[in-house]
């Protein structure tokens, strides 16, 4: 028993390094920060086309 649960450790072990994180994580996580900045801006965008053709249209009516 005692020599599986030496074996399950080293084999954790070898996969914790072998999946040793770089700066691969950082290029993701701007990665993420500039699509959701990108998503963020066009709903602004949009809103604000939005509110000025309602705008528009309200001063037309008047």
């Amino acid at each position: 028993m005692f020599h599986t649960f030496v074996a399950l450790h080293a084999r954790n072990a070898r996969v914790d390094v072998s999946r040793k994180e770089t700066g691969a994580t950082v290029a993701e996580y701007a990665f993420l920060l500039s699509l959701i900045a990108l998503v963020a801006f066009a709903a602004v965008r949009a809103f604000g086309n939005a509110v000025e053709a309602l705008l528009a249209l309200a001063i037309d009516k008047f």
